[in-house]
């Protein structure tokens, strides 16, 4: 593997009848290598999940690890957090297995985990039923002897409904398919798919609440009859995470900063800031019986530091629905944002490994413990969960990382 750097310098600025040269005392260049090095991608001194990624850096989990099929994406607990559900959203690779487990192959599935003896103990294929990132597993309002569960199917535009037996097994219920409405927005009504996303379940399990990543929408299942109810209520553009806080609903929307055509041909191109567009733009969209106006999460481009693209994706929200922290995947920041009152971001806390460090932690998921003391956030672009001191939610205070495999989400 070639080792490459990233030399970071002091300019130096040459004037037709003046040389202007850096200070004497200026700090020594700042160099970023790979840590492996030149070591060749693989299996890290013959660990199981210790590894050199292609990209040079060097992943050991902490924990106890299992192979649960390619490109895993959600996962839910039973209530009794005897069992993890897993969603794998592999499109291509329905051949493939694992050199560590061949029991296990890729394509579209559902794993079902034992959280106790950390293996995998029933696994959920079926022609023609693709799985995204949303899952969520509940007691069954119909039967609370068992246990219901709902995964998202993203490009099949359906929400799949489960029964998981006492053994773990993952049984097709009779009302298997829930069909998600193609989009209302005129402008989205062409593509005519509604994607399916990330799922949340209502504090009384009566409402699963599933987030349509193409059409802008969000779609309420009645779990008991296992069917969407009522009308699809539009929320902001490219809508992603969710969460349940009091009696409001919050939808991240990762929206775009719009741009357009010069006015005319140019050959040198006009660096300028795109114009904003709030429509469009990063946003907090909040569903309830008075809904709010969406909180915007992109401050108006200043052509320097803020470029817009903050791209808030999942969202916890502390159990008295007072506050929800969000993860601002484009800027690698924890906004907390107060739900009293009219809601707004009041604190957070910066992810980045250092001051003035380089970006790139990519925080991808949260949960907060069960106490609502911690908060885990996912590093997707460095491989660990940051665990941050969230007794208050305003002034939250970084306490350290846990290392896990390739991009934890």
């Amino acid at each position: 593997m070639t080792r490459t750097r990233l030399v970071l310098a002091a300019a130096l600025f040459v004037l037709p009848s003046l040389a202007v040269a850096a200070p004497a005392n200026r700090a020594a260049p700042v160099s970023y290598a790979a840590p492996a090095g030149g070591m060749p991608a693989g299996h890290l001194r013959g660990a199981t999940f210790d590894a050199v990624l292609p990209s040079g850096r060097l992943v050991t989990p902490a924990g106890e690890n299992v192979v649960t099929g390619i490109d895993a994406l959600g996962v839910a607990l039973t209530p009794d957090g005897r069992f993890a559900i897993v969603t794998c959203g592999d499109a291509g690779h329905p051949a493939l297995h694992s050199l560590v487990d061949p029991s296990i192959s890729g394509g579209f599935a559902l794993a079902v985990v034992d959280t106790v003896t950390m293996r995998v103990i029933d696994r959920y294929q079926a022609p023609g039923e693709t799985f995204w990132l949303g899952v969520a597993a509940l007691t069954d309002p119909a039967a609370p002897s068992r246990t219901l569960v709902l995964a998202a199917g993203g490009p099949t535009n359906a929400v799949y409904a489960f029964t998981l037996d006492a053994t773990g097994r993952l049984v097709p219920d009779r009302r298997h398919t829930i069909a998600i409405p193609s989009p209302i927005d005129p402008a989205l009504v062409s593509l005519g798919h509604a994607s399916p996303g990330t799922l949340i379940v209502s504090h009384d399990g009566r409402r699963a609440y599933v987030v349509n990543e193409a059409a802008a929408t969000v779609a309420a299942i009645d779990t008991r009859a296992r069917s969407v109810s009522g009308p699809l209520r539009a929320v902001g553009f490219a809508p992603f995470g969710a969460a349940v806080a009091g009696d409001r609903l919050l939808v991240s929307d990762e929206g775009l900063m719009r741009y357009t055509n010069l006015p005319q041909a140019t050959a040198v191109p006009a660096f300028r800031p795109p114009a904003p567009d709030p429509q469009q733009a990063s946003a907090l969209s909040f569903l309830a019986l008075a809904p709010n106006a969406p909180l915007p999460m992109d401050p108006p481009p200043d052509g320097m530091q803020i470029v817009g693209g903050a791209h808030p994706t999942a969202i916890a929200a502390t159990a008295d629905g007072a506050y929800a922290f969000v993860a601002m995947s484009g800027v690698d920041r924890i906004a907390t944002v107060s739900l009293q009152g009219v809601p707004r971001v009041v604190g957070g806390t910066e992810l980045r490994l250092f001051d003035r460090g380089p970006y790139g932690m990519q925080p991808a998921a949260l949960a907060l413990s069960h106490d609502g003391t911690r908060l885990y956030v996912a590093l997707a672009g460095i491989d660990a969960v940051a665990v941050i001191d969230a007794h208050d939610p305003v002034h939250l205070h970084r306490l350290g990382l846990i290392p896990t495999g390739w991009f934890p989400t």
